[in-house]
């Protein structure tokens, strides 16, 4: 439901849970062609079965959100998997106080080290081209640096990665 004096949009679904402003945004507006290290289901949670009420102020710069999620309901299966009748509520404000279409880069930290699971470290450059509103050529250079104590030990790499995106 839209436009609900006071307080915006009503949603029921299965939907991302607001932790994280990145990781509901949906693909076709997202400016990198992957998400950052902790979004990558690292702190973000999945999607999960609830409700929730959100809006934005007149000029987009305040925005928040309200969620109620069903904790025993998972992604995979759709079905009650134990006896937890939990809930979990969650809630995000942001706040943009300076507004620049243009975002140059990107570093993303991971530190894992009170795990003894190491530390992911990336900087991320990404140029689109805009074709028109519903395409895009996508091109990012990704320098992951990552250490011993990773999964995959210490490494220090270069990435070019390239996508064409149209969206109907």
């Amino acid at each position: 439901m839209n436009e609900i004096p006071y307080l915006g949009r009503f949603r029921v679904d299965n939907f991302f849970v607001p932790y994280s402003l990145e990781q509901v945004t949906n693909d076709t507006n997202n400016i990198f062609l992957e998400r950052s290290i902790p979004t990558q289901t690292v702190f973000a949670a999945d999607r999960e079965v609830g409700f929730a009420f959100y809006n934005s102020s007149q000029d987009e710069r305040l925005t928040w959100s309200t969620d109620c999620f069903i904790d025993s309901i998972s992604e995979g299966f759709k079905k009650r998997l134990d006896d937890n009748q939990g809930y979990r509520v969650s809630g995000r404000l942001t706040w943009l106080p300076y507004d620049n279409d243009q975002p140059k880069a990107r570093w993303s930290h991971l530190d894992m080290n009170p795990l003894q699971a190491g530390q992911y470290d990336d900087l991320t450059v990404g140029l689109n081209w805009y074709w028109s509103d519903r395409t895009r050529w996508m091109f990012d250079w990704i320098h992951p640096i990552t250490t011993e104590q990773t999964l995959y030990g210490a490494t220090e790499s270069d990435l070019l990665a390239m996508r064409f995106d149209f969206n109907w």
